[in-house]
């Protein structure tokens, strides 16, 4: 199972984009969701407050769910195309560069909300890969790779925080 999660990540894209997106949405969001909580519980098993280090009380109103479903996406992959533009014309090899924009875009979540690191940080490693796969095919179908499956993932943020 590594290794077809691995050609997925790494290899020329063996299937139409459409499929290629619908595929890496949960490849994104799940081992994201368990690895959030999975710190998550750790850190409250160890006594610290969860409460201080997640991002303070996000309301679901149209303009966040704008902000959230068309704009980050939209402006956070093209900072992303450019950050992976620029990290790949270094000589590490692909893997680092990946690593290094995820942890990145970690980082940057973070800020609002420590534990928004964990959360984000694998979404990012994927949404890096889509982007350098597809690159190879095309800057359009690249930016499609790595910004639907965001907008998928933060759809569906939303969408459960409408719930509540």
């Amino acid at each position: 199972m590594i290794l077809r999660l691995r050609s997925f990540l790494f290899s020329a894209p063996a299937m139409p984009l459409w499929c290629y997106v619908l595929l890496s949405f949960p490849i994104a969001l799940i081992p994201s969701l368990v690895l959030s909580q999975s710190v998550q519980w750790i850190l409250i098993f160890f006594g610290v407050d969860v409460a201080s280090i997640s991002p303070s009380g996000t309301i679901a109103t149209p303009g966040a769910a704008f902000g959230s479903i068309v704009f980050a996406p939209i402006a956070e992959t093209f900072i992303l195309a450019y950050m992976l533009t620029v990290l790949s014309s270094s000589s590490l090899r692909r893997i680092w560069v990946v690593v290094m924009a995820a942890i990145c875009w970690g980082c940057f979540h973070a800020i609002s909300g420590r534990l928004w690191f964990f959360g984000t940080v694998w979404s990012f490693f994927v949404f890096s890969c889509a982007y350098l796969v597809w690159r190879q095919v095309s800057f359009r179908k690249a930016f499609l790779a790595a910004a639907l499956p965001h907008v998928l993932i933060n759809s569906l943020m939303m969408m459960l925080l409408l719930r509540n």
